[in-house]
């Protein structure tokens, strides 16, 4: 049975149909986020709900802001082919969930342009956000990202980010 593209259920989330005529790639980034270095905290949410701040939750109703490096590999010192920028809320009692309204843009390597996403997505576990389009070589993208945490015990935090892109022929 086919489940829903972007159901958050990372399992789900191996394929996407891509449609007849349509440009499509799979490739791997990694977000290297830096708490009070490339993204901070706009509002201490309710500090008796939910965790304490960490590099990976807050309090019910924190909002952050954000502006992370994107590398070629794991390693913070690697090639930078881009950032991730955004803003999110912790929206969810425990401290842990976030919804995310944030953007992706690559500017070396293969492709340069934009991929833009609004998700809820946990942190802590591997996640899936579904692309609601793109710019420059990914105009009109769809598809999906799935976030995996590679390191989140510090405030150096690093994601796996597995891009499964498609998009229409433009010219």
């Amino acid at each position: 049975m086919s489940k829903a593209l972007g159901s958050n259920d990372p399992d789900d989330a191996s394929e996407a149909r891509v449609p007849k005529g349509y440009t499509s790639d799979k490739f791997q980034i990694f977000w290297q986020d830096r708490l009070n270095v490339t993204d901070f905290i706009l509002i201490l949410g309710l500090t008796n709900i939910g965790t304490g701040i960490t590099p990976v939750s807050g309090p019910y109703g924190t909002m952050i802001v954000f502006d992370d490096p994107v590398t070629v590999t794991p390693d913070f010192n690697s090639k930078v082919i881009g950032s991730i920028r955004g803003t999110g809320s912790v929206c969810k009692l425990d401290g842990l969930s976030t919804c995310w309204a944030f953007t992706i843009r690559l500017t070396e390597g293969k492709y340069k342009g934009t991929l833009t996403f609004s998700s809820e997505i946990d942190p802590t576990k591997k996640d899936v956000a579904p692309i609601s389009g793109g710019t420059g070589d990914f105009l009109f993208a769809q598809g999906f990202a799935s976030s995996t945490p590679v390191d989140i015990r510090t405030t150096n935090t690093t994601y796996s980010v597995d891009l499964n892109v498609f998009w229409p022929p433009f010219e």
